[in-house]
């Protein structure tokens, strides 16, 4: 397949890029984008001389018309020199790659059927879910310890807790941990960061002061007591499970963002304080346009420390709340903190999504065989010991069940 040019940076130019891989991407071309490169690849403004003697690929569906107008005023014919997305896929007869695959240890409610891996597989690949026999298997933390194990396919772990993958189980992993280089078998992502829009911020319509949103407490009690400090300077509304005060029905992932709009801030308190870890907490508060009291790891690589409380700059928890109390008397400190570009200036959002696009398309590309990366020998008997001690657990548990009764 001949390299092509992708005229247009935008969300059609983006999804073509997935599709036929980076290299078979010679270099993007758009009227109004401002970088010189997308994805390292080089971007240029469009003219006779950058085009010729080139196969260009027109991406934006809604600007289609005028593009081809303009790419004929170069002397240049369609579906010759250039063409829409479609019709060069039918050229070239593109065929879709099957591929079947399983997720097994991930959370409540995840949908094996509809989650962010499945998108992106989906921009290049027929994805098929096999339970059976598949040939890749996402696996994670939660229900059965190590079920995945009964599968011989190419394992994909993915950890959005603080547990660090095993290598030695699986071949692939997409985790929190900073730092960690291990050939192509780890990508650092998280799937929850997204820009939230820039909108202008009415005071009058904040109307309460801070939620607090937990189910359960930190070995070290951080979460309770940070809430009962602050709470001797105004009500904190605790809307989840977690020392609960409002008589709501308790707020959940799918609906906090909304149910905490017209609170001033958000207590955002890790489970645990490590430098890498990091979850959806601050990105929701972030969403919600509240200012986050985040207590967690190191994390002002990806957002502006401008734009939240971070808890380790302060040494004790009245040092804290002191400073919350100071922004919240102060209205135009307030909107001032408030109206801060979430992200780091030198976080690339787009990068940090396609580095992780890029990394499953590494996986799926290669043939099977080559894509293993985990131990094979000892497979069977490393299998049957974790299989035995998952019983023995079984038993004492089942045993101290009695017990009590």
């Amino acid at each position: 397949m001949d390299k092509v040019v992708c005229f247009g940076c935008g969300i059609e130019g983006r999804k073509l890029y997935n599709l036929l891989g980076k290299n078979q991407i010679d270099f993007f071309c758009d009227n109004a984008f401002r970088a010189k490169s997308l994805f390292g690849i080089a971007v240029y403004k469009p003219s006779v001389e950058v085009l010729k003697n080139r196969k260009i690929i027109i991406t934006p569906i809604d600007y289609y018309v005028e593009i081809k107008k303009q790419l004929e005023s170069y002397g240049l014919e369609e579906n010759i020199d250039f063409f829409s997305t479609k019709n060069y896929l039918e050229l070239i007869k593109y065929k879709r790659k099957k591929v079947r695959v399983y997720f097994i240890g991930f959370w409540d409610g995840f949908d094996i059927n509809n989650n962010f891996f499945i998108d992106i597989l989906k921009q290049r690949y027929d994805v098929v879910i096999e339970e059976n026999n598949p040939d890749y298997v996402f696996c994670s933390m939660f229900g059965k310890p190590y079920e995945y194990l009964k599968y011989d396919g190419i394992r994909i772990f993915y950890s959005g807790e603080n547990i660090s993958p095993d290598f030695n189980y699986v071949d692939y992993a997409v985790g929190y941990n900073r730092g960690l280089e291990y050939e192509d078998r780890f990508c650092r992502w998280f799937y929850f960061l997204r820009k939230r829009k820039q909108v202008e911020i009415d005071i009058e319509k904040k109307d309460k002061f801070c939620n607090f949103i937990y189910s359960h407490e930190r070995d070290d009690d951080l979460r309770r007591r940070i809430f009962e400090e602050l709470s001797k300077y105004k009500r904190v509304d605790a809307l989840g499970g977690y020392l609960k005060n409002v008589s709501d029905e308790t707020v959940s992932m799918s609906n906090k963002v909304e149910k905490t709009k017209n609170y001033k801030f958000s207590l955002a308190i890790e489970s645990v304080t490590s430098n890498d870890f990091m979850t959806e907490k601050i990105q929701d508060a972030f969403m919600a346009y509240t200012i986050p009291i985040y207590l967690g790891g190191a994390i002002e690589d990806i957002y502006n420390k401008e734009a939240y409380i971070d808890c380790r700059d302060y040494p004790t928890i009245e040092e804290i709340v002191k400073r919350i109390i100071q922004i919240d008397k102060d209205n135009d400190l307030y909107l001032e903190m408030l109206r801060k570009e979430m992200f780091n200036k030198s976080f690339d959002l787009e990068k940090h999504h396609q580095d992780f696009a890029d990394f499953l398309f590494n996986i799926f590309e290669q043939d099977k065989s080559a894509a293993y990366r985990r131990m094979k020998g000892p497979q069977k008997y490393v299998t049957g010991v974790l299989y035995k001690q998952e019983e023995i657990l079984k038993s004492i548990s089942s045993f101290s069940k009695d017990c009590i009764k």
